[in-house]
């Protein structure tokens, strides 16, 4: 038997869709053999992850990682290792960044400064406009990012024909579209008769101008031209009753469609405007309780494939300004896994289904290759979590620049405490401590 670089040894692992007592070897940056301890090959050192539970490196698919002209809101650096903290191994940034990413050479670049400061692997969107279709050809993003409705930074797409035009193209390129879907007519209309007015509105209007049917009908809308182009197209943070009803729908037609949700959709409603504000404006917005149990009635019956952060930072000055300046986004890297772990400890999930949800599906959705699952042949990313701590969430404490949650004060049990990365150790005992990121690889 081969000798591996290191074993971890002393932990339960997922494996095979349950957690088994059992060691993991580790050559190369790669998983070699998941055996009993007694079982495994003679290595050079023991990672020991004694009473920790070790899940597959957690997958974020959407991720606005800012940089360029927006560092003082995140960057590669900081961004990554609030990945890190969070357990988070890979993630997919979007590219409606400043400026955009709707080019082949923008597309390059952004993706060599990620190189340069990305301590996660990665892979990055190109961005859909009106007239960019050649474009999204390029073998180099990991899918193709079409915003229906507008959001933060400028790309939109409007027309139905141009939207045709990008899933037909996307089907050409092979590549998922991953769609923003609200309806911009509806937006527009709404918020032009609301600034009529002059005067500042209770922050809860974002979710009136932004209302469950400007939702539904846009994911309408782009299953529609799913259907007639044969594209694969991955819907964005559903938030909506009516939305779901329409990819349930859909997935009994035997369409390609696929849709996440997040965090903030799962553990926030309306009702939170009430303590803080424009700080919690974004988009899609947070909807009515009743829509938040549908998300979590959806998810348990596995309607939703994945959660996904939707990691969206902005600083407190910006944020806390009223309704007309205040952009929308909320940070979440270093909450989403313990939020979902603390729903396990509260047994409305199970462990396997989290790590469908944030590690299995994710990879199986994008194609990543060689992630998602603790198999023999698969890149060593590990994420260590002591299921039971319990902790208090303090936005002054994390990683991201922006410095501030959504969940600020929440006491949850479940906490990721190292993180892995092809057989490297980025994260421990709180800290980053190294680690270089690569670019994800496509099956």
């Amino acid at each position: 038997m081969a000798k591996a670089d290191f074993n971890v040894q002393g932990g339960r692992i997922f494996y095979k869709g349950e957690l088994i007592e059992a060691g993991i070897a580790v050559q190369d940056g790669k998983i070699i053999k998941v055996a009993k301890s007694a079982s495994l090959p003679t290595a050079g050192e023991t990672v020991n992850a004694k009473g920790l539970v070790i899940l597959p490196g957690v997958i974020d698919v959407h991720v606005h990682v800012r940089d360029m002209s927006q560092k003082t809101k995140e960057d590669w650096t900081t961004a990554s290792h609030a990945a890190a903290a969070g357990g988070i191994t890979t993630i997919l940034a979007m590219p409606n960044t400043s400026p955009p990413i709707t080019t082949a050479r923008a597309l390059k670049q952004y993706k060599t400064i990620a190189r340069k400061k990305s301590v996660v692997d990665y892979g990055v969107f190109i961005g859909a406009t009106e007239t960019n279709t050649r474009e999204l050809t390029t073998s180099e993003s990991c899918g193709i990012k079409l915003a229906m409705g507008s959001t933060t930074g400028n790309l939109l797409v409007e027309k139905t024909e141009k939207m045709r035009s990008i899933l037909e193209t996307s089907v050409k390129a092979g590549k998922t579209v991953v769609v923003h879907a609200e309806d911009e007519e509806m937006i527009k209309k709404r918020f032009l008769a609301l600034k009529k007015r002059g005067r500042e509105p209770p922050p809860k209007i974002h979710s009136v101008i932004r209302d469950p049917e400007a939702a539904r009908i846009a994911v309408s809308r782009a299953i529609r031209l799913s259907k007639q182009t044969n594209a694969k197209i991955h819907i964005a943070h559903v938030s909506t009753r009516g939305e779901l009803i329409e990819i349930v729908n859909a997935k009994k037609d035997g369409l390609l469609v696929s849709c996440e949700v997040t965090p903030h959709h799962l553990f926030l409603s309306e009702k939170d405007y009430d303590a803080k504000s424009h700080k919690l404006k974004v988009n899609p917005p947070l909807r009515s309780r009743s829509d938040v149990s549908a998300a979590w009635g959806a998810l348990l019956e596995g309607i939703i494939d994945c959660v996904a952060t939707d990691h969206a930072p902005h600083v407190l000055e910006d944020k806390e300004q009223d309704y007309w300046s205040s952009p929308s986004g909320l940070p979440g890297l270093e909450t989403m896994l313990p939020l979902m772990l603390d729903s396990v400890n509260k047994s409305m999930l199970s462990l396997a289904h989290v790590a469908d949800l944030v590690c299995t599906n994710p990879a199986k959705i994008f194609r990543l290759k060689n992630k998602g699952k603790i198999m023999e042949g698969f890149d060593a990313d590990l994420t260590f979590v002591d299921l039971k701590r319990e902790w208090k969430i303090r936005g002054d404490e994390f990683k991201t620049r922006c410095g501030w949650t959504p969940f600020e004060g929440r006491i949850v049990s479940g906490k990721p405490v190292k993180t892995m990365i092809r057989g490297a150790i980025v994260f421990e005992d709180g800290d980053v401590v190294g680690g270089r990121g690569r670019e994800v690889q496509f099956k």
